[in-house]
């Protein structure tokens, strides 16, 4: 139990760093992979579709972090300079 936990807090951590951009959130959609078309089957396919799948998964993640601070800062410079007129 204490090490999914920790393993669960350690995604968490690497999900929420910061500080955060747009630069980094456009790079990572462009990075964001696309399907391909395979005819041949390879030995380790599941165990790289699991690396992926987790890979994938932490990059939308930290794509939503992203999005989410970034839209709570908009404007904030604007209603900051308005206040304190």
């Amino acid at each position: 139990m204490k090490e999914t936990s920790k393993e669960a807090f350690d995604r968490d951590a690497r999900i929420h760093q910061s500080p955060v951009t747009k630069a980094e959130m456009e790079s990572r959609i462009e990075q964001r992979s696309r399907p391909v078309f395979t005819y041949h089957l390879q030995p380790d396919g599941s165990t790289r579709q699991e690396i992926n799948t987790q890979i994938e998964a932490e990059n939308e993640r930290r794509i939503g972090f992203i999005r989410e601070r970034l839209s709570r800062m908009e404007g904030r410079a604007t209603r900051d300079f308005k206040r304190s007129r």
